[in-house]
């Protein structure tokens, strides 16, 4: 049995699509033990054979979503009509189900975007009734959110509703994309033809059977909505009727005006809103809720537009729209999801490319912002560029050999992609353009005069020895990779191999300036390479960033400011389903980014605890929305969440915030030894006044302690340390008011991280009269900033362990069972021996809350030492904080309490002040492109 031939057979048979693990099973049995060579297969060989291939190519599994639901009930208008209607009655939803299938998406895979598409639509207004509802979908970015809502828009065409319009985003490349794929999923034809007597292009579920087309579209691929030249019989009136449409106000205002029950021919009483990237342009940002800004008043007079209407909002950043005023009376209400939040949630176990994956340092590359020519993250429109810089250079190389190597693998007429995005100005990216496509033409000159001599000669022209020193050096291609079993790729891949193929691949780059400049004929179309497939750069900027989704994209060059999350959010093109390419993704970003990228991972985390808590609770929109604005979260991303406008109504002087079962710690620390000495006084300081109060020291459960320490001496603690205010949830002011002012947290406990006896480091020195041994920490450093970011990807100071400082073994055991619950209810399935976090220990009833000191002595990875990112001035800090003089970090677990612990926020004005100096730029991506 040869099970790689097997998995090439079974991933040609799939098309590269991600199946679950089921779906895989059935497919060998059903259709490999078909073929000469593998007709013979006992259960081991499927087994293993199964195994290998999810090992390669990786598979798809299904996380729970949660929900959150006004007034939910198990018998809904939907699950009674449901039960009343015959096959016959599911038109849509069988054409859609055959169109998944058709396009590779396996029965499982179908079977799971119906099942939550019902979800959805079961919370909508029954559109035989006067309802009007608002809800909002919460996914991941590139994660399948189309495909989820042409699931749910053809559900309700069944189900009868009459009116579906599609907000699709603000630029005329998004919503061209949304209409062809409307067309293919929905309409059953290119809307463009239909009404031409001589010729109707059916496509997608158009192409099924017989052929069709089952909705009217009242917008094309050519043209957005303008009420006039609609092409449609008396005999297409019973039909449902489909607007694709951006968010703009001419084109709403036409909509709103021929969008009324009674007039033209308009005879439905119901609409179905659906609003792609419903944080974008969709909100309202004026302070008076009832003149509200132009976008959102329009979606508000066409929602009231209608007896019955449904609002759904589908996004991947729903900060702004949670932040959304749900106060309002009902009337003229603002697009509050008031009725349900409904999460659709990816798994990193599959082959999807989320936040964490990327964030991996072997696909992560950190730009140097100080590096030669290249073009600083902030800049004006008339900024001169010279040339292109190095590290730009390179991931155009390291492009090129991604290509070579997955055609190599046998995806020759796949897509692929690479995306430029530097600059939200059409004059730079125009410059851009120009360079990029000057050096990819030197590189198509010079790689045919010399791919035919040996690599010594190769590699003596400049930039082809670039390609070459890539292929050694860079990560991607030497670290241990799980498809050359574990191999890396250049211990597998001779170079000369590389290098005879890299002609065949560049002759077939393109390089696209993708922006609103770009019309019609002049845009890039995936589709004119079908045969082929694609091998584009894509430069842009803004309309790269909202719901544009790049087919294959390998690597990717962003190096943008960006000071609100979502914003960021949306630029992560780089997120999606990579099957049997995910190991050739790269991003480079920089430094500043990649840690704004580790907060929004936080943030997108406690979201999702948050909401599954309060599912499990059966709490409403409202109260959840009420809860996120009370959480410590919101220090960290009031300035950065969503821009200043959209929260309007959470960032304001006083706050109230729950800091019930929360951690927090400075993974920020300064570089300069002086302001780290504030720190190391602090705690002698703070020893010593405990010692006169009569508290000592004392080992528990092999940690330094004082237990039961008044909270006093804690909030003066507080107040007396000196951290950047990179950390943002660590607002020394705020939270010692929040101490002193807590009636839960009168007594805390204080333990000293420990790190090992046996490194042999110089004991840190505590007050005089304790050794104790520092915990190691590497770190991230760039030559001349203020400041150093411990333990690098991971953003944290803590490991979750030292939360369990102080507890008995009945409370570690409750903390535990904790995770269990945790665990279950996230995964829907039963857990056991399950390691707990932070939450979990704090969670532990009757525990006091605990302050962590840390004396940190930093170290490089020993793999810098070796090839990797080892760095002098990496060197130079670690020796300025040598013998006993250490760094000092802080850690606070406040334990979890039954009742709300509530109180007045004030926000540190310095912080906030220093911050916004720091980030002076647009308040929410306003563009030229």
């Amino acid at each position: 049995m040869n099970k790689e031939q097997a998995a090439l057979i079974l991933y040609g048979i799939t098309l590269g699509k991600a199946i679950t693990h089921e779906e895989l099973i059935d497919l060998i049995k059903n259709n490999l033990t078909k073929i000469d060579g593998f007709k013979n297969l006992n259960n081991d060989d499927i087994n293993i054979i199964a195994f290998y291939y999810e090992h390669r190519y990786g598979s798809r599994t299904f996380v729970p979503s949660s929900t959150l639901q006004a007034n939910s009930s198990d018998e809904t208008w939907f699950h009674k009509k449901k039960k009343c209607m015959s096959p016959d009655d599911h038109l849509f939803e069988e054409r859609y189900k055959k169109y998944l299938i058709m396009q590779h998406y396996g029965e499982d895979t179908t079977k799971h975007i119906i099942q939550e598409a019902e979800k959805v639509l079961s919370m909508c207004a029954d559109p035989n009734s006067n309802e009007r509802k608002k809800g909002l979908v919460m996914g991941d970015v590139q994660s399948g959110k189309t495909s989820n809502y042409l699931a749910l828009a053809n559900l309700a065409c069944d189900y009868g509703y009459k009116i579906i319009l599609i907000l699709a985003g603000i630029t005329d490349s998004l919503r061209i994309q949304t209409q062809e794929r409307t067309d293919e999923a929905l309409v059953g034809a290119v809307s463009a033809t239909i009404g031409n007597k001589e010729f109707i292009s059916y496509v997608g579920v158009g192409s099924l059977d017989n052929g069709g087309y089952y909705a009217i579209p009242l917008t094309t691929n050519l043209s957005d909505f303008s009420g006039s030249n609609l092409s449609f019989t008396s005999n297409d009136l019973s039909k449902p009727q489909v607007l694709v449409v951006k968010k703009n106000k001419s084109i709403l205002e036409a909509v709103k005006r021929w969008l009324k029950p009674g007039q033209t021919n308009i005879s439905s009483n119901n609409i179905l809103i659906i609003d792609d990237e419903c944080d974008n342009a969709s909100i309202n940002t004026r302070k008076d809720d009832d003149n509200p800004s132009t976008i959102n008043g329009l979606i508000r007079d066409i929602y009231n537009n209608f007896t019955c209407s449904t609002y759904v909002g589908y996004t991947a950043t729903p900060f702004a729209n949670i932040f959304i005023n749900p106060e309002k009376e009902v009337g003229y209400d603002d697009l509050f999801p008031s009725d349900f939040i409904h999460r659709l949630k990816s798994s990193e176990d599959s082959t999807y490319f989320g936040m964490k994956k990327a964030m991996n340092m072997n696909h992560c590359k950190i730009i140097n912002d100080k590096e030669n020519y290249k073009l600083p993250a902030k800049h004006k429109k008339d900024f001169e560029i010279e040339c292109l810089w190095d590290s730009l250079k390179d991931s155009i190389c390291v492009f090129l050999i991604c290509n070579v190597i997955r055609s190599l693998r046998g995806d020759v007429v796949k897509h692929r992609s690479m995306m430029i995005n530097v600059s939200p100005y059409n004059k730079i990216q125009n410059r851009i353009f120009e360079l990029v496509e000057r050096y990819i033409n030197m590189l198509k000159d010079a790689i045919p005069q010399y791919d035919r001599y040996t690599i010594d000669r190769f590699i003596k022209h400049k930039e082809l020895n670039r390609i070459y020193q890539l292929y050694m050096k860079d990560s991607l291609f030497n670290i241990p990779n799980d498809n050359y079993n574990g191999k890396a790729i250049n211990n597998t891949i001779d170079f000369d191999i590389i290098k005879d193929k890299l002609f065949d691949e560049i002759s077939k780059f393109r390089v696209a300036l993708i922006n609103n400049k770009r019309k019609g004929d002049q845009r890039f179309h995936y589709g004119d390479y079908k045969q082929s497939g694609a091998r584009v750069i894509a430069i842009g900027g803004y309309v790269l960033s909202r719901g544009l989704t790049l087919e294959g994209l390998m690597t990717s060059y962003y190096s943008r400011n960006s000071t609100a999350y979502d914003t960021l959010l949306q630029m992560c093109r780089w997120f999606g389903y990579r099957p049997n390419y995910e190991d050739l993704c790269s991003i480079y970003l920089s430094q500043e980014s990649f840690d704004c990228f580790g907060a929004i991972s936080d943030a997108i985390d406690n979201l999702d605890t948050q909401l599954d808590v309060m599912a499990a609770r059966g709490a409403a929109p409202k109260e959840f929305g009420l809860m996120i604005k009370e959480s410590p979260e919101t220090l960290e991303t009031d300035l950065l969440i969503t821009s200043r406008n959209k929260m309007r109504n959470s960032f304001e002087k006083v706050l109230g915030l729950n800091y019930s079962g929360v951690a927090i710690d400075t993974s920020k620390l300064y570089v300069d030894p002086s302001r780290n000495n504030i720190n190391k006084v602090a705690v002698d300081n703070l020893i010593s006044n405990l010692t006169n109060y009569g508290l000592s020291i004392n080992i528990y459960n092999n940690r330094y302690m004082i237990k039961d320490v008044p909270n006093s001496f804690i909030s003066n603690f507080i107040l007396s340390v000196d951290f950047p205010y990179e950390n943002r949830k660590f607002d020394s002011e705020s939270i010692a008011d929040f101490i002193n002012k807590g009636d839960f947290y009168s007594k805390w406990d204080i333990v000293f991280a420990t790190g090992s006896l046996l490194n042999n480091y110089v004991p840190y020195k505590l007050n005089g009269n304790y050794s104790i041994p520092p915990v190691q920490r590497s770190f991230d450093y760039e030559v001349d900033e203020e400041i150093i970011r411990v333990s690098k990807n991971n953003n944290r100071l803590l490991e979750p362990g030292i939360f369990n400082s102080g507890l008995t073994e009945d409370k570690i055991k409750e903390a535990k069972e904790y995770a269990i619950k945790r665990i279950e209810l996230k995964t829907g399935k039963n857990a056991t021996n399950v390691k707990p976090i932070a939450e979990d220990y704090l969670s532990v009833k009757d525990r006091n809350p605990l302050l962590i000191i840390l004396p940190i002595k930093l170290i490089q990875d020993e793999s810098s030492k070796v090839g990797g990112d080892f760095s002098e001035a990496k060197q130079k800090v670690i020796d300025s904080f040598s013998g006993n003089n250490y760094l000092i970090g802080i850690g606070i677990g406040f334990a979890g309490r039954e009742g709300k612990v509530m109180m007045k926020f004030r926000i540190n004005k310095v912080k906030q002040n220093e911050y916004l100096k720091k980030f002076i730029q647009e308040e929410d991506e306003v563009t030229d492109d």
